[in-house]
């Protein structure tokens, strides 16, 4: 079974917090937690490049996970996980591709030419969409009712429109400038 799907597993089960806590005998799901803990960029926190996923839920996954927590709006001290905390590791979790894909596209200067209005590259829209729900803009967007479709239309516009101002750029929302896309991965990069 996968790391993601042992951290479901515990959620669908509702044994989260019975079962990875500060101390636990059960290493397999604490090396789920701390591989998916390291995949969103927690490194520093796990002392990876020392202790790897080692199984033990000792005082730096107690850190990582109450660093996690905090960064992410949740009440936490990182000594056990709860059903809250576990449902968001899984939420960030799946964004992750999104991001590299985000990032991908970024780094290699394509933003303006793949993510722009009425672009015919779906896949870097679609993870432009995701980023700018998670990033507080599904409003904009109306999220609820077009998710994320691929297509760049008004709404994403908006989003991106909003989100530039928010973030002190100007933009009329028709394309990601280089600056805006740098400036969400930033954002997308502190949880």
């Amino acid at each position: 079974m996968s790391d993601i799907n042992l951290i479901q597993k515990l959620i669908e089960n509702d044994e989260v917090g019975d079962i990875l806590y500060r101390g636990t005998g059960a290493r397999r799901q604490v090396k789920a937690l701390q591989n998916l803990l390291h995949l969103l960029g927690f490194d520093n926190e796990l002392i990876w490049n020392r202790y790897k996923a080692d199984g033990g839920y000792g005082k730096a996954t107690t850190k990582a996970v109450s660093i996690f927590c905090n960064k992410n709006g949740i009440q936490n001290d990182g000594e056990t996980v709860t059903k809250e905390t576990a449902d968001k590791i899984v939420e960030r979790y799946f964004i992750l591709d999104d991001l590299m894909l985000f990032i991908k596209i970024e780094s290699e200067s394509k933003t303006d030419s793949f993510i722009y209005r009425n672009s015919p590259h779906p896949s870097g829209i679609k993870a432009l969409q995701v980023l700018l729900n998670e990033l507080g803009y599904g409003e904009q967007m109306k999220w609820d009712t077009y998710g994320a479709d691929g297509g760049y239309c008004k709404y994403t516009a908006n989003a991106v429109k909003a989100f530039a101002k928010d973030n002190g750029m100007e933009s009329d929302g028709g394309k990601v400038t280089s600056a805006i896309a740098k400036k969400i991965i930033l954002n997308m990069n502190e949880f």
